[in-house]
């Protein structure tokens, strides 16, 4: 994701939650603690959005391209340009 689209996001998502506890500690009701939850979810996801994806990207031209990748990773290759490219997944 774009860094300063997630940090845009991010600040959003802060401003919300900042809201829903203000709006929990007048209301005491369920729908500001739903909201609260759900921000903090998003937050969460959105702090450790790398981790979680487990995305490697391998941006390479004209070279020959030999990747062990293990787990559940996505491997996408791009710009590849008249090479052989071999990539072998190991999963656990």
């Amino acid at each position: 994701m774009n860094k300063k689209i997630k940090y845009i996001i991010i600040a959003l998502n802060i401003i919300v939650l900042v809201i829903a506890v203000n709006w929990y500690l007048k209301d005491k009701n369920e729908e500001p603690l739903i909201a609260i939850i759900t921000q903090f979810i998003a937050l969460i996801v959105l702090f450790f959005e790398e981790k979680l994806s487990k995305v490697t990207n391998i941006k390479n031209e004209n070279t020959d391209i030999d990747t062990d990748i293990s787990g559940d990773n996505n491997v996408e290759v791009m710009n590849k340009k008249n090479k052989d490219s071999n990539i072998r997944t190991t999963i656990r």
